[in-house]
């Protein structure tokens, strides 16, 4: 890169080399140039750099198909293709967007070296190999049989795939024929596949072909040798490409990447755009930012419309759509969470339930042991594997064994494909350090300034003639005049901001030592003052900037009030009269206008002021004092959340009376027709009586309940109340009065024997299973011993809920329901043959083939969980069987 410099002295314009650029130490090394002489190559460094070694390089140039970079320390010329950024395609794309010119790079592998270029690779897999791999495979300059290379596809023909490693002293290329991929026999020409160059494979070596050629091969059978490593080393690497990419994403500037600072877990409000059979497409409140609510994502009930506000979770940023992924369900709204969870052990063997399936990850949260957090799963048992597993199905529920902890970062595989093989992950992996934007600008900017103000400085004096001054920039193409006018618009700032103190001097209170007439002082000082309001007033109509240079820092709030903070003590009296004389002034204004323009003045502030408290309401802020509780509260009175939440305020300050007459106005400020909002205060009321009043305060307002309210809600409750605070007598009683006068309603008499059961009182829960079959109709019967046989293999005796459970398929045999619920709790207590019996009675049974169908699906995936892969043929070779016997 040639570049004219200005010789500042003599000023002399020269030819400089550009040599190094340190951004840390903000400064460049020129080397000069001698007129007439050629600029010096760069002398060759190829020997320094070593193939596999790791190097750190900054990039140079980004152009369409590569990466121009200059490895550290000594500047050597090297290049990244694009499809060496990453072992996936799709993040190749996103990187090569995100990369920009200075960003470093470091960990960058050396794949290949020839005589006169280097090419680097910041795919994971080759980092991996170089860690964990084989030292022989790594130091033999020739292929060593039977040993996995990590390649990637140079070339694609319709009778293989010609693929590089990085072996040998720089790197070696073979040949992978159609007969040796992972999937051979289903395709008779390469081009037909979805595999692109620089698809990222392992191959192994199998011998030489005549011309003394490598035969190579990608079967998985021939370089799959530890399935957990492999399946484990592909998840991980792929969400790690994840995180970098979203780094890269912070770092822009752009409004349509604001999507990368969602994270899972975040709650949002969203409005629906698009109604379609398999998803719902929403944009996120107050952005541009898009999302996509998936079929199993969705309310059970109610339909979405368009233009409905509704309130999801996310649960994945899509990158490759600039897209978040969002659920509605609630059970995963307010229980899912990627935080750090010390209690994660792991070999710790979880229960779980799928959330989403993607290609290659499946993102789980717990139920059992910590509950709530997210985990991942592999799809891809390894990397030759080009299509991912579609086994995982949202909302299935598997048992995973913790693999892996890192931070927030969770992985595991299916207990069921846990071999206890080792592993290790941990490797020196390829980084890119991305420059934010405006770090750029500012550098950028602030380089600028520091020459023209330098070369301003010292050249003025001597030149004489303009002429002089056009030698300073760098393309000599650019006129003189539009030098000559840049130099006076710099000028121009330089007056502007050297006038702009005097304005904010006299804002301050200055008060001379030899004590002068203050009245005098006092004047001057305001006059002053409306002088610069009135300038102030003019520049802020040209420039909205100017209010943040002219005004002193002041404490900015997220709902939009602002308190100015004064200085010092002395500034104190000046700020007040200053206030006072402009809201006088704007009061004068507001006098001055018409009546009609006043009233939309003051409408305009009214809605405003209502958006931002339903903003607040809507982002979940907790007010911080009752004030703020009470401007809440003017917006939303039917909120019983809010209303709870301002409870909960005085109860944090041990104000017990206060929290009482907040819940007592509440049922007052609520209206009737919002009986689950009363429902919720009454709720909280009795509990509050019942920790902290007397046993006449709870009756008292027990009573005054069941007088406002349902008789059954406001029993349940207090049942609940009791049982929260472990006063088990009082609760018994509860239930039993409730059985007495609802004796028609089966939810009542299921409560009654979950609250026996639960606290280890089988002989009360089973004498309330007698009254319940002789007060109930007897189409409940079924239900009723369905719910209390579950609880008697949750709780009671496994035996007595088994006998349960046959003497209801033994009249019942055509309810699948029943059937699938005593496969589910066998399984769940470990009785594994039993259920393996109960789901052979099952196929034998001679129902529709609507019903056999999910009987053989239940079958064919309990033995994939639970079996082997004979008892799995077993399930299938029924399978064939009755479609035969249903064909004839």
């Amino acid at each position: 890169m040639r570049i004219s410099m200005l010789c500042l002295r003599k000023v002399r314009l020269s030819n400089v080399r550009f040599s190094r650029c340190t951004l840390r130490k903000k400064n460049i090394i020129l080397s000069l140039l001698v007129d007439g002489a050629k600029p010096p190559k760069v002398p060759k460094l190829m020997n320094n750099v070593e193939m596999r070694s790791r190097v750190k390089c900054v990039v140079d140039k980004v152009m369409q198909d590569v990466i121009k970079v200059n490895i550290l320390p000594e500047n050597i010329e090297a290049s990244i293709p694009v499809y060496h950024l990453s072992d996936y395609t799709s993040k190749c794309n996103l990187l090569k967007e995100l990369i920009k010119e200075r960003d470093e790079i470091t960990n960058a592998v050396v794949f290949s070296k020839t005589t006169n270029s280097i090419t680097l690779t910041l795919k994971f897999s080759v980092s991996f190999w170089i860690d964990h791999g084989s030292s022989k495979a790594m130091h033999n300059t020739d292929l060593i049989p039977k040993e996995s290379y990590p390649a990637v596809v140079s070339d694609i023909k319709s009778y293989g795939l010609f693929v590089v490693t990085p072996s040998g002293n720089a790197g070696n290329r073979g040949l992978v024929h159609i007969k040796n991929l992972s999937i051979a026999g289903k395709w008779n020409d390469t081009k037909d596949l979805k595999i692109g160059i620089g698809q990222s494979l392992y191959v192994s070596f199998k011998d030489r072909d005549e011309k003394s050629r490598p035969i190579l091969t990608s079967a998985v059978k021939d370089n799959l040798t530890n399935a957990t490593q492999s399946s484990l080393q592909v998840l991980y690497s792929y969400l790690k490409n994840e995180e970098m990419v979203a780094r890269g994403f912070l770092c822009q500037e752009s409004q349509e990447e604001k999507f990368a600072k969602f994270k899972v877990g975040d709650k949002v409000v969203a409005l629906v755009t698009e109604v379609t059979p398999h998803e719902v497409h929403v944009r996120i409140k107050n952005s541009t930012v898009k999302g996509i609510i998936p079929g199993g994502h969705q309310y059970d009930k109610a339909a979405l419309k368009v233009g409905q506000k509704v309130k999801a979770c996310v649960l994945h940023v899509n990158q490759e759509e600039r897209s978040l992924e969002l659920t509605l369900k609630p059970n995963l709204m307010f229980n899912i969470h990627v935080n750090k969870n010390e209690k994660l052990k792991i070999g710790m063997k979880v229960k779980c339930e799928v959330v989403l399936a993607k290609n290659f990850f499946t993102m789980v949260i717990m139920k059992s042991e910590c509950k709530g957090t997210v985990a991942y799963l592999p799809t891809v048992m390894h990397m030759n594997i080009l299509s991912a597993s579609s086994l995982s199905t949202v909302g299935k529920k598997c048992w995973m064994v913790v693999k892996h902890v890192e931070g927030p970062l969770v992985l595991g595989i299916l207990k069921c494909h846990d071999k206890g093989e080792g592993f290790n992950l941990t490797s020196k992996l390829p980084q890119i350090v991305f420059t934010p934007c405006d770090e750029r600008e500012a550098d950028s900017k602030s380089e600028e300034e520091e020459m023209d103000i330098e070369d301003s400085k010292k050249i003025e004096p001597d030149i004489e003639d303009s002429k002089t001054v056009s030698e300073m920039h760098v393309d000599s193409s650019i006129p003189l005049t539009k030098e000559e006018t840049k130099v006076t618009k710099k000028r121009q700032l330089e007056t502007k901001e050297t006038k702009k103190p005097k304005k904010l001097k006299t804002r301050e209170v200055v008060i001379p030592e030899d004590e002068k007439d203050d009245s005098n002082e006092e004047d001057s000082s305001r006059n002053s003052v409306s002088e610069g309001e009135e300038a102030s007033d003019s520049e802020m109509k040209e420039d909205p900037r100017s209010d943040n240079a002219n005004h002193k820092p002041c404490l900015t709030v997220k709902t939009g009030f602002v308190w100015d903070v004064p200085d010092t003590l002395e500034n104190h009296d000046l700020e007040s009269s200053e206030s006072e004389d402009e809201e006088q002034s704007k009061q004068k204004k507001v006098k001055q206008l018409k009546k009609s323009d006043r009233i939309a003045m003051a409408q305009e502030e009214e809605q405003r002021l209502h958006q931002l408290e339903m903003s607040r309401l809507e982002e979940s802020q907790t007010p911080q004092s009752a004030l703020e509780f009470e401007a809440l509260l003017q917006n939303s009175p039917n909120s019983s959340a809010v209303w709870i939440q301002f409870i909960s305020f005085h109860l944090e300050s041990a104000e017990v009376d206060k929290a009482k007459a907040v819940a007592r106005r509440a049922l007052q400020v609520i209206s009737t027709q919002e009986e689950e909002e009363r429902l919720n205060i009454w709720t909280v009321l009795l509990r509050l009586e019942v920790l902290y009043g007397s046993l006449e305060t709870v009756a008292e307002v027990y009573k005054e309940a069941l007088a406002t309210s349902d008789h059954l809600k406001i029993h349940l409750a207090m049942a609940m109340v009791y049982t929260e605070a472990n006063k088990i007598k009082e609760a018994e009683r509860v239930y039993f009065n409730m059985t007495k006068k609802f004796s028609q309603e089966l939810s009542v008499w299921v409560k009654a024997g979950i609250f026996f059961f639960s606290h280890n009182m089988m002989k009360e829960g089973r004498h309330y299973l007698e009254r319940a079959l002789h007060s109930l109709d007897k189409k409940d019967h079924v239900e009723l011993i369905n719910r209390f046989g579950q609880l008697e293999f949750r709780f009671g005796e496994m035996e007595r809920g088994r006998t349960m459970f046959e003497s209801l398929l033994s009249t019942y045999w055509k309810r699948m329901d029943i059937w699938s619920v005593y496969v589910d709790l066998l399984t769940k207590n470990n009785d594994i043959e039993g259920a393996r019996h109960v789901l052979e009675r099952m196929t034998s049974l001679k129902l529709r083939l609507k019903k056999m169908r999910f009987v053989f699906k239940k079958f064919l995936d309990f033995e994939k969980e639970h079996g082997n892969s004979q008892s799995v043929e077993a399930v299938k070779q029924r399978v064939e069987e009755f479609v035969a016997a249903t064909l004839q």
